[in-house]
């Protein structure tokens, strides 16, 4: 070996050191026994599989549309209803007129005193103050006896009755005279006759 053949040499360079030869011999490394190196595996952690999230709506009742109850309301008329004002005739004789201004005033008194009467003599209905006022039982009460009606129809004042100007029409004992209203007669000379003669035969009694 090497180290044999030079052996002199070895002595003289480590002279005064124990120097220990070693057999002649070649040392094979022998790889580390090593466990056979596992290749680490990230084993995963054991997780429950993550389910997605599910958002459960809150149970919520239906909403219903809010309903408006409409009020209890007590039916309303479509027309306005009429107030039954039975007349209770104070005089034997009714003037029937829509209204009086001052020159009719006039002109009734001149008529009314032809036949002996004048107009605190005679109960004066103006319809334009009394839209309601029920004459239909003047029949039953038997307290009036002559009516004279100037340009009103009956049924205004709820009498069925149909008349003919200036002809008496009797009813029940009641004599009707139907005239054309006082404005209309004011200047009219023939339809003034014409109830002058329908007066004299209603209170034939009461005229010379």
């Amino acid at each position: 070996m090497y180290i044999e053949k030079n052996k002199t040499a070895l002595q003289q360079l480590f002279k005064g050191e124990n120097i220990y030869l070693l057999k002649d011999e070649f040392i094979e490394k022998m790889p580390l026994s090593v466990s056979p190196q596992t290749t680490a595996q990230k084993t995963p952690l054991s997780v429950s599989p993550q389910t997605t999230a599910q958002k459960t709506p809150l149970s919520v009742s239906p909403q219903t549309t809010a309903q408006k109850t409409p009020l209890s309301e007590s039916p309303q008329p479509t027309t306005a209803q009429k107030v039954v004002e039975y007349y209770q005739p104070k005089q034997k004789v009714i003037v029937l007129v829509n209204e009086l201004n001052a020159t009719d005033i006039e002109l009734l008194g001149k008529i009314l005193g032809t036949v002996k009467l004048d107009l605190q003599s005679v109960d004066i209905i103006e319809l334009d103050k009394n839209l309601s006022v029920n004459l239909s039982q003047i029949f039953t009460q038997k307290s009036v006896n002559q009516f004279i009606t100037f340009g009103i129809d009956l049924s205004k004042v709820d009498i069925d009755m149909k008349l003919t100007p200036y002809q008496i029409t009797e009813k029940q004992g009641v004599k009707f005279i139907f005239s054309d209203s006082l404005t209309d007669i004011q200047n009219d000379i023939p339809k003034k006759k014409a109830l002058w003669g329908s007066l004299k035969e209603m209170f034939g009694e009461f005229v010379k």
